[in-house]
């Protein structure tokens, strides 16, 4: 049997064929496990190594309001990569910085560019909108009180530009 491609640490989950390094405590986890993890987590439970360093849901503890701030703000930093990953991976992301200064380029030296640039203003346009809205959450959640902060949710929809 094949080793698993997705593994997770206290520090999060990697996939071998995305990750460089990985942490000495990862463990292997099925695609299934990694779902429910993730179910878990969205519906207010905590992953936590469990016997073995293995990943369980836990049910948060009493946490500071600076440690309820830290975890939105992990969150919130997951929630953004998600979206822009969402709309483009990292090397559609490279693909389209790089069309992108050609044609500046081509423009700049001969006044014209015949590259198709209109994919990528696209992405990058929605993109942008995702940065910009993690941005404004941020600061909103910056501004949210103590008391309020377990159930500030910065993935929730709401809070987002709408996905075509």
């Amino acid at each position: 049997m094949a080793a698993s491609r997705l593994l997770w640490s206290p520090a999060g989950f990697f996939h071998r064929d995305v990750h460089r390094v990985i942490p000495v405590d990862a463990v292997p986890v099925s695609a299934a496990v990694h779902a429910r993890l993730l179910d878990g987590q969205a519906r207010g439970k905590e992953i936590v190594a469990g016997p073995g360093g293995r990943p369980i849901l836990a049910d948060p503890g009493t946490r500071s309001p600076e440690e309820r701030r830290q975890r939105a703000r992990r969150q919130l930093r997951r929630e953004t990569r998600r979206r822009i990953l969402a709309i483009a991976s990292l090397a559609t992301q490279a693909n389209d910085n790089s069309a992108l200064a050609l044609a500046a380029f081509a423009i700049a030296s001969a006044g014209a560019t015949t590259i198709d640039t209109a994919g990528a203003i696209a992405r990058r346009t929605r993109i942008d909108a995702v940065r910009a809205a993690g941005a404004a959450i941020g600061a909103l959640l910056e501004r949210t009180t103590d008391a309020d902060l377990a159930s500030f949710d910065p993935t929730a929809d709401h809070h987002w530009p709408d996905e075509d």
